[in-house]
Order: C-alpha cells, then sequence, then structure tokens
C-alpha cells in the first residue's frame, strides 16, 4: 500500500494539543469538584460556555472564518454537534459535583474512546478483533464504580444515590462526548469547517437551554456575587476555552482515534492532585482509575497500530 505525505509540522501541533488539553482539563476538573457545588449545573455550564463562545465568535471574525456561512450550509450537522454538546458538557458538570474529578474523568475518559471503538467496528466495518479494547476498557470502568460504590476518598462508607447519579451523569457525558468526537472528526474534508467555525457554532443550544434552566441563578450571581462571577469567568478560560481549542484542533489534526492517546492521563494528573489535597485512604479506587488509564492506552495503541498505512 502507497504511504501517503505527513505533515508533521501539523501533526506536531495536533499532540501539543492534545497534551495540553489533559493538563488543563485535570487540574480544572479538581476545582470544579472542590470548589463549585454551591452553584446548579446548568448555572456553571452556562457561564463558562457563554465565555468560551465569546472568545471563540471574536476569534472566528478576526480570522475571517465567516461561522454563520458555515453553519447555513451545515445545519444538520451543527444541529446534531450541539445537541451532543450540551448533553456532555452539561452531564460532565453535574457529574463533577457529585463524585470526585478523578473517578469522573476516568469514567468520562473511558466512554469516548469506546464509542469511538464501536462506531467504527459497527459503521466502518473493521476488524472484529479490535472489540477486544473496548471490552477491556469496559470491565475496568465497572470495576471503578464498583469499588467507588463501596468507599469514599476518606475512607467512609459512601452515599451510595449521590455516586450512582454522578456516575450515570458521567457515563452519557463521555458517551455522548464519544459520538460528537466521532461526528466532529468526519467534518475534516467538508468546506468551511475549520476549527474555529466548529467552536464558535458548537454552544448554541447548549447556552439556550442551560440559560433557560438556571435563568434565575444567573441574576442573582450577576447581581450580588462579583467573587464567583470572577471565579467563573477564569474557570472557563482553564476548562473550556484553552483545552477546547486543543482538543478540537487535534481532533482536525490527527482524526478520531489518535485523539485518545494522551486523554488516559487526564484522570492520572486528577488523581495526582487531588493526593495533594485530600489523598485517598482506600487504595482501591486509585489503584482501578490506573488501570482504567492503562486499558485506555492498550486499546489507543492498538487502534492505532491498525489504522496505520
Amino acid at each position: 500500500m502507497v504511504s501517503l505525505p505527513v505533515d508533521r509540522k501539523s501533526t506536531g501541533s495536533g499532540w501539543l494539543c492534545i497534551t495540553l488539553y489533559c493538563l488543563f482539563t485535570s487540574l480544572s476538573a479538581v476545582w470544579v469538584s472542590m470548589s463549585f457545588t454551591k452553584i446548579s449545573g446548568s448555572a456553571l455550564t452556562f457561564f463558562t460556555l457563554l465565555i468560551a463562545q465569546i472568545v471563540f465568535l471574536l476569534f472566528a471574525v478576526i480570522k475571517k472564518q465567516q461561522p454563520l456561512t458555515f453553519l447555513k450550509e451545515n445545519k444538520g450537522k451543527i444541529f446534531w454537534l450541539n445537541i451532543l454538546t450540551l448533553t456532555s458538557w452539561l452531564f460532565m458538570f453535574m457529574a463533577l459535583q457529585r463524585i470526585e474529578a478523578s473517578v469522573e474523568s476516568a469514567i468520562y475518559q473511558g466512554w469516548i474512546p469506546v464509542v469511538v471503538m464501536l462506531l467504527g467496528l459497527l459503521i466502518a466495518r473493521k476488524n472484529q478483533m479490535q472489540v477486544l479494547g473496548p471490552v477491556l476498557i469496559a470491565i475496568s470502568i465497572f470495576a471503578l464504580v464498583a469499588a467507588r460504590l463501596y468507599v469514599n476518598a476518606d475512607g467512609s462508607h459512601t452515599d451510595s444515590r449521590r455516586v450512582i447519579e454522578g456516575v450515570v451523569l458521567a457515563s452519557v457525558a463521555g458517551s455522548t462526548g464519544g459520538v460528537y468526537v466521532w461526528l466532529s472528526a468526519g467534518l475534516k474534508h467538508v468546506k468551511g469547517a475549520t476549527t474555529m467555525n466548529i467552536l464558535a457554532t458548537r454552544f448554541i443550544i447548549l447556552l439556550l437551554v442551560t440559560g433557560l434552566l438556571a435563568r434565575h441563578q444567573l441574576v442573582d450571581i450577576v447581581t450580588t456575587d462579583i467573587h464567583a462571577l470572577l471565579q467563573l469567568t477564569f474557570l472557563s478560560l482553564l476548562f473550556v476555552v484553552i483545552p477546547i481549542f486543543c482538543l478540537q484542533h487535534a481532533i482536525l489534526e490527527l482524526g478520531a482515534p489518535r485523539v485518545s492517546v494522551l486523554t488516559p492521563l487526564v484522570p492520572v494528573i486528577a488523581l495526582a492532585a487531588e493526593y495533594l489535597v485530600a489523598p485517598w485512604h482506600s487504595q482501591w479506587v486509585p489503584a482501578l482509575i490506573g488501570v482504567v488509564s492503562l486499558s485506555l492506552i492498550i486499546s489507543n495503541l492498538r487502534m492505532n497500530k491498525a489504522v496505520k498505512p
């Protein structure tokens, strides 16, 4: 088979972006889990994504990307990307308010490549042996969930209802995030599908829905809690603007399967950050977070080897 020429500069920028995504996502997730539990998930999502939307629109206009034209020409695709963005981001924030960032990140990051791989098997009819990767990841996620249902970070018995809610929310967020990765990667060859055009048009439905749900609390924060408003602005930059630009750029440059090669580092970095603040008394949950990350690395390496020309 003839090898295609590789743009090493673009590939290098893709790997750099996915590395930055891991660092900013993990550290800011810990911040959300520990410091933003009193704000509703919808209000938290609206504020952080509103600021990001403004930033991305400004960049798109400055770079003359014409996001409105891109939106008009791809209404159907953008609609589904908006729906997937809504479920992925809103449920992720809600999950972080219920379970630890390392556990949430392992579940969320775990389901993304599982869904991408399964879509590849079902739609692209790839080698059936690749199903071993998703199975390995899924088993490790189930083991992690079982351990987390048994014990809290401080060693006490867990509040199973709150943990179950967090696990379900993180699982739905990760699964829809995986579908988003798959669909957005398919836009690579669509006319006008630049990183900025996608980022400037993917949050419209999310902002409408979360703004409506959190309308009363939004007014209170804007009028009476300037400190919280400043925190949310800073969080938006760390948790949304920088990571999401890096992730979207990496998806377009590297493709859907390869963006997950370094994402297993997210729960590990989050676990390390948590250890500095509130270390786990039980070793089972941290060990299983490591198992999830290792299974992700193994599966992604197998996937990347399989797609090489």
